[in-house]
């Protein structure tokens, strides 16, 4: 059987380290990672392996000059454009003989896998392919597998939102391939996981996932980088260190000087390295050779590679340090900063958590680096369920809000601005269209407004994206996708990767974007809900009670004409983003959005038309579109791939479920027109109560997925439990660091007392899962 290992992409995320090396080159503990490949494929009886190799591969042949290492005959596939992970194992094989199938390993990851293990349960099935799958903890990076009890694989999820994660067993990128499967793959470019294992599927064919247990890590950022290092020093990885071994757990190379230091290990001290008295080495700290650390310098859990630098009183905590870097005296380092190659840190410098100083760059002494010296960010920022957020003027500064305007241009050309009253906000937006403008994007600025007149003019105008600054004590970014709907998963990592790694575009002087003054879609959506307002209001008088000054005005304005002023009043409450709605009677009580809801697709059932709501709305609702012969679309909060296409294409032209006005516009008008009070309204609708909920937790979301067996969502959001009393939809927070619970209820009891219900019964099933 060929071994073929892939030699990975360029490596972006561990830049400025991979600026000059690729990640197979990426030294673990002295050794590039594909030396320990290598010798994991001896041990399991590979004697010839070759290698695919684009990114820098020049360096990878130079490296092992002789085309042979440890007893491996090495041959290397070289592509010309890429060709993807299918076709570049078939351009690698084209001269070999692949009767007996391939073995395909990532050169850029490790691992201590029972390959013979593994070939033997591919044979033992006789599988087509067989996929290699390991649990992992945030099945977000990952393309996730799902399979039956005996290994057949059924579907694939690609790295996917933590609404999404319905497993957590990952592809490792390692496949054991028969002859049939390496037939399949085309001539050109293609994918294992994005083309060849679906079309097996499609055919027919035995695709099997085949579970490890052994060491894995995808080193594909540098907090992997730093752990795997750290697990290889604590004996968590079967390999071997080149390093003489100390009864205390000192790995030391031949050379090495480090009497009179500190020296707690685990430790890895490379050759040639010289430690100084009064220098304290932590444990999990890896020294590479020829190193020099000076008296007084503090090393805690970082990496220092080859021939760098390290001044006397010189702090490093958990940080990176590339080859030839050098920290001269009582400059700092600190949690997850990278100083590039050659790089130069000044005398008393800081070099603050998160941030990288490029390849050759130089930080001034007395200075301190709070953000990249090349890239923008500091600190890795991410959307939330409130969008793009943290403290005003500290986590989110002008500087921060330009990169994200750049970085909007990632995921669109033509974005809507907005932004809330006050000077905070003014100032953050004025950066953050700077920021789309130098990236090439159009800006179409509505200045102060509500966050719904914004999404008019996104739907109305077909734009592509919509970002409305709200600043109080604290910042929120919130950003809208077409017709004013939620991001994608893929524009959301997009629009991460532009703020965290600079992956935006660049454009020439010549190439930056035009300020179209948007302002007068704030009349176009007065005049849009006017047109949607019954002529008169019979036997209502409604008021509008909310926090955002612009909604109240807009309210009033509607009202003030059409009130029926000795009819029953009707108290609507909106929230300050516009979105939600509750009302209140003498009649009824409080009546809350979901009610709501359903009273508004009535008047759509009843004119034959179907309905658009998000994933998380009401089961109730597909139950009264049934008894009109319609159908309830839905869209997903942050969909993986297309399969809601139809659904947020139909809500941008009936956009009640964004947009409080428009939703009670269509609720006043429905009961209105017919003559009936709210409470008759009401009694036409399926009986239910509903209720939200966030419940935090400290296990990763896929094991609160996995922990309920009910009705799943398939590649939609979370997962569906049923019972005789209700329904409860439970999906991840974009965070992860809980859980929103959507809860129904069928019968008397209150929606509330579902969600106590369900509360209790997934706290329970989590500690018998940590158990």
């Amino acid at each position: 059987m060929n071994a073929v290992i892939m030699a990975g992409g360029e490596g972006t995320r561990l830049r400025p380290l991979t600026c000059d090396i690729p990640k197979p080159l990426v030294p673990l503990c002295g050794r590039p990672v594909s030396e320990y490949i290598l010798e994991l494929l001896k041990l399991h009886g590979f004697d010839e392996a070759v290698f695919t190799l684009r990114y820098l591969g020049g360096k990878i042949v130079s490296y092992f000059d002789d085309d042979m290492f440890n007893g491996i005959k090495l041959f290397y596939s070289f592509e010309n454009e890429p060709l993807g992970t299918a076709g570049s194992v078939k351009n690698a094989l084209k001269s070999k003989d692949a009767a007996d199938g391939a073995l395909v390993i990532s050169g850029d990851a490790m691992c201590d896998f029972n390959l013979s293990a593994a070939v033997d349960f591919h044979k033992k099935n006789k599988a087509a392919a067989t996929i290699v799958v390991r649990k992992v903890p945030d099945p977000r990076e990952y393309g996730l597998v799902l399979f039956d009890e005996n290994g057949r694989v059924e579907s694939f999820l690609e790295k996917p939102s933590f609404e999404s994660c319905i497993t957590d067993m990952a592809n490792t990128g390692v496949y054991i391939l028969s002859k049939e499967a390496l037939e399949i793959i085309p001539d050109g470019q293609s994918d294992f996981a994005q083309d060849i294992f679906p079309l097996m599927l499609k055919k027919g064919m035995p695709l099997f996932a085949y579970e490890e247990n052994g060491y894995w890590c995808d080193i594909g950022d540098f907090k992997s980088y730093m752990r795997c290092q750290q697990d290889m020093l604590n004996g968590l990885v079967k390999c071997e260190l080149n390093a003489h071994r100390t009864l205390d757990g000192i790995f030391s190379g031949s050379g090495s000087d480090f009497k009179g230091a500190r020296v707690t290990p685990p430790v890895y001290i490379g050759r040639d390295a010289k430690i100084s008295a009064g220098a304290v080495i932590e444990a999990g700290s890896v020294i590479g050779d020829g190193v020099f650390v000076g008296r007084g310098a503090k090393i805690h859990g970082s990496i220092i590679l080859d021939g760098a630098y390290i001044g006397e009183k010189v702090t490093c905590n958990e940080a990176v340090i590339c080859k030839g870097a050098r920290l001269l005296s009582s400059s700092a380092v600190f949690e997850g900063g990278v100083v590039g190659e050659n790089a130069l840190i000044g005398e008393n410098s800081v070099v603050q958590s998160g941030v990288k100083i490029w390849t050759g760059k130089e930080l001034e002494r007395d200075s301190v680096a709070s953000y990249d010296i090349k890239y923008g960010a500091a600190h890795l920022l991410s959307i939330d369920d409130d969008g793009v957020c943290g403290e005003t003027n500290g986590e989110i500064t002008p500087q921060v809000a330009s990169v994200l305007g750049s970085a909007l241009c990632s995921a669109g050309k033509k974005i809507a601005v907005g932004r809330t009253a006050g000077a905070p906000a003014k100032a953050l937006c004025f950066a953050l269209v700077s920021g789309i403008m130098s990236s090439g994007g159009e800006v179409w600025d509505l200045g102060e407004c509500c966050q719904s007149e914004l999404e008019f003019a996104l739907r109305s105008a077909g734009l592509d994206i919509g970002c409305y600054v709200d600043a109080g004590i604290v910042t929120k970014f919130k950003i809208s996708a077409e017709n004013g709907l939620p991001l994608t998963r893929k524009q959301e990592r997009k629009i991460e990767g532009g703020l965290n790694r600079s992956e935006y575009p660049r454009v020439g002087v010549n190439d930056f974007g035009n300020i179209i003054d948007a302002g007068s879609f704030k009349a176009l959506y007065l005049e849009n809900l006017l047109r949607a307002t019954p002529e008169k209001l019979n036997g209502i008088r409604a008021e509008v009670s909310t926090a955002n000054r612009r909604i109240s005005d807009i309210s009033r304005r509607i009202f003030d004409k059409i009130n029926d002023r000795s009819g029953e009043r009707m108290i609507f409450h909106v929230s300050s983003d516009g979105k939600r709605l509750s009302v209140y009677s003498d009649e009824t009580g409080y009546v809350f959005y979901e009610k709501l809801l359903l009273l508004a697709c009535l008047k759509f059932f009843a004119a034959g038309e179907d309905v658009a709501l998000p994933y998380s709305a009401p089961a109730a609702a597909d139950v009264l579109a049934g008894k009109f012969g319609a159908k309830v679309r839905r869209y997903y909060n942050t969909p993986v791939d297309g399969s809601d296409r139809e659904a947020r294409e139909l809500a941008g032209k009936q956009s009640f479920s964004l947009d409080a006005l428009e939703l009670m516009l269509a609720v006043l008008s429905w009961i209105s027109e017919r003559g009936i009070s709210l409470g008759k309204a009401l009694a036409e609708l399926p009986n239910f109560t509903a209720a939200s909920r966030f419940v935090g937790i400290a296990q990763p979301p896929s094991i609160v997925l996995k922990t309920f067996c009910g009705e799943r969502g398939g590649l939609g959001e979370g997962v569906v439990a049923s019972g005789s009393e209700g329904r409860v939809l439970i999906r991840p927070a974009k965070t992860g660091k809980g859980v929103m619970m959507f809860v129904e209820s069928y019968k008397a009891e209150t929606a509330s007392e579902i969600c106590d219900f369900y509360e209790k019964l997934l706290n329970e099933k989590l500690k018998e899962q940590k158990n």
